[in-house]
C-alpha cells in the first residue's frame, strides 16, 4: 500500500446541486447586473450601483465558469466511461488487440 487515499467520489446528487449553483449564479448575477445598468441609464447615480454592478457581473461570470467546468468534468467522464469499457473488453480476450492490429 503506498499510503496513498483515493480520491472522493462524487454522488449524482452532488453534481445536480452544481449545475442548479451554476445556473442560478449565470441567470441571477447578469440579471441583478442588467437591472443595475438599466437603473444607471434611468437616473439612479446611487453609489451602491457602482459597488454592485461588478459584484453581479463577476457572480454571472463565476457561474458561467463553473457550468464550463461541469461540462468539461461531464465529458472526460464519458471518455473515461470508454476508456474502462474498452479495457474490460480486451481483458475478457486477450488475443483481440493483436488479431485487430494484425487485420
Amino acid at each position: 500500500m503506498t499510503g496513498r487515499t483515493p480520491p472522493p467520489r462524487v454522488t449524482g446528487s452532488q453534481v445536480t446541486v452544481l449545475w442548479a449553483a451554476a445556473v442560478i449564479a449565470t441567470v441571477v448575477g447578469f440579471g441583478l447586473a442588467l437591472l443595475g445598468v438599466l437603473a444607471f441609464a434611468q437616473g439612479s447615480r446611487g453609489a451602491s450601483i457602482y459597488l454592485l454592478v461588478p459584484l453581479f457581473l463577476f457572480v454571472g461570470a463565476s457561474g458561467v465558469w463553473l457550468l464550463r467546468e461541469l461540462i468539461r468534468l461531464r465529458r472526460s467522464a464519458a471518455e473515461l466511461d470508454s476508456a474502462r469499457e474498452d479495457l474490460a473488453r480486451d481483458l475478457a480476450d486477450p488475443d483481440r488487440p493483436q488479431r485487430e492490429w494484425r487485420e
